[in-house]
């Protein structure tokens, strides 16, 4: 059996990686601080398989990490541990520095010095910023616009470099918007009572009885809202998993993980409303500092490399999402 090693293994794309690489057999070792996650999800995943083993620790604890890489043979990390609210990361810039960076630089060259032969880390769409062209290929100019993105694009960079001096296969995984559940493992977003996307503030909505905001209404946009790429959350940890086989002449390679499809903000409100047969109370918020009007990938690169493709439409995304939230709202 082999071990993997998940840093981030209870939050929402964390532990969906966890659940299929666990019913593939792998040895999953999870460690996760809960500061943003739940065990819950932990449980859940144990309920499920044996095959699972979490530490509730910081990526930067090497007492733990020095127990970890002594009593399992890991070879292939995924890096998914990090903080992840634009707004908050506009605040506390120096917070998301501190996490996002320099903690996961210590943890990877921890991984490194044990001789890992794959790491993969979770990054964002974000980086790119405003964009220059449609759809968003990985060779689409960088320029993020708020400190969350350019935390993520300061850890790709020192994974580059690291890839001049290691023979690890680095591997960066850009995503767009997932929404969506796992029902074959009861398995969706832990939504807070605060949230930022747009997927879990329709719920908080439902479960509320509050009004949604929309943010921005005058972009270039058919119905002046934001276009998005959502993609289903099953896709995507398909994605990863297809990530720990794929070879290339490189040892750090970037691939965009999204459909390839834009679809406005109202669209995709308008069209959950008539699978859930709910009503949603909306109104047209100024739009947020940091956010960009328009986004949808180019995802061929993953297609061709990574024989990977996103097959889920939004229809089955919403329906899915709305089958693990509605005992909650309903």
């Amino acid at each position: 059996m082999d071990d993997i090693l998940i840093t981030g293994g209870a939050g929402y794309i964390g532990a969906s990686v966890a659940f299929f690489l666990a019913k593939k057999n792998f040895r999953v070792i999870i460690i996760d601080n809960l500061s943003n996650s739940s065990y819950r999800v932990i449980n859940n995943l144990k309920s499920n398989f044996e095959n699972v083993i979490f530490y509730k620790t910081d990526i930067s604890d090497k007492f733990t990490l020095t127990n970890i890489f002594t009593n399992f043979n890991i070879k292939f990390v995924f890096h998914f541990a990090g903080l992840k609210s634009v707004s908050q990361s506009i605040e506390k810039p120096n917070l998301y520095l501190l996490n996002n960076v320099y903690k996961s630089k210590t943890f990877s060259d921890f991984c490194l010095s044990n001789n890992i032969e794959k790491f993969i880390f979770s990054s964002s769409a974000t980086v790119y910023g405003h964009p220059k062209y449609f759809p968003i290929d990985e060779c689409h100019p960088i320029d993020p616009t708020n400190p969350y993105a350019i935390s993520k694009l300061l850890f790709e960079e020192y994974l580059r470099n690291a890839s001049y001096q290691f023979d690890t296969q680095f591997t960066v995984l850009r995503y767009f918007n997932p929404i969506g559940a796992i029902n074959e493992f009861n398995h969706g977003e832990i939504i807070l009572d605060k949230a930022e996307n747009l997927f879990p503030n329709i719920i908080l909505s439902l479960k509320n009885k509050t009004r949604l905001n929309i943010y921005g209404n005058k972009y270039q946009s058919n119905d002046g809202t934001a276009i998005r790429d959502f993609i289903h959350i099953h896709d995507l940890a398909e994605g990863h998993i297809d990530s720990l086989s794929y070879t290339t002449d490189s040892n750090f390679n970037i691939f965009n993980l999204g459909t390839g499809k834009g679809i406005t903000v109202l669209s995709l409100v308008e069209k959950f409303m008539k699978i859930s047969k709910q009503n949603i109370d909306y109104s047209f918020k100024p739009n947020r500092k940091g956010d960009i009007d328009i986004s949808f990938a180019s995802p061929k690169k993953a297609n061709n490399i990574l024989n990977w493709t996103a097959k889920k439409n939004l229809d089955q995304m919403l329906n899915d999402a709305w089958q693990f939230y509605k005992n909650e709202v309903i």
